[in-house]
This record gives C-alpha cells, structure tokens and sequence, in this order.
C-alpha cells in the first residue's frame, strides 16, 4: 500500500514529482496490461464457446442416435401388448418371437453398419 507521506520530501515540506510518475506510470501500466489480458481471455471465449456449442450437439446427436433403438422396441411392445395379453398363452409365444425378430433385425443392422 502506499503512504501519502513517501511523495514528500524535506520533512513534509515538498512533493517528490518523481516518486508521483514513478506511481503514476506504475498504475497506467497495470490498467494497460489488465486491459490487454482482458482482450485476449475475451478472443480465447470465442473458440471455447463455440467448442462447447459443438459437443454439445454432437452430444444430442450421440443420444438420440444410442437412444433410438430402444425407442423403437418399447413402441412395439406398446403395440404389442394388447395382441399378447388377449391370446393367452399362445400370446406369450407371439409376444417372444416378436422380441427374438426385433432383436434379430436390430442385430443385423448393427452388423451391416459396423461393415
């Protein structure tokens, strides 16, 4: 911290103009040097943010594309359900090949895609 009394000289009596440009262009560098750090963090961000918006996106895309399997097994046993509940036990037979054919496909185009 500085003290008013070290910009005096002569016992109080005279102002040492040195001392006060030396303080003075100590603090004007500071705010120079804040400022161009502030400008480079500032053109760092753009790249950052726009870095995150892509993973972001690619992180809907992997979702819905990892999701999208599931989804279409649970809407086809919502279509299936009420086809298996009224046949009674042949009904669960249906009910497990239509699984055991869901999951056959699924697994085929897997395999085809992994090619």
């Amino acid at each position: 911290m500085v003290d008013w009394s070290q910009f005096l000289t002569n016992g109080g009596t005279r102002i040492d103009f040195g001392r006060v440009a030396e303080v003075g262009v100590g603090t004007v560098f500071g705010a120079v040097f804040t400022g161009i750090v502030s400008v480079l963090l500032g053109l760092v961000d753009i790249p950052l943010a726009l870095l995150g918006g892509l993973t972001n996106f690619l992180a809907s895309v992997v979702g819905i594309v990892a999701g999208l399997p599931a989804v279409i097994v649970e809407r086809g046993w919502t279509a299936a359900i009420p086809f298996v509940l009224d046949a009674g036990p042949a009904g669960y037979v249906a009910g497990l090949s239509i699984a055991l054919v869901t999951l056959y496909v699924i697994a085929q185009v897997v395999s085809r895609v992994r090619e």
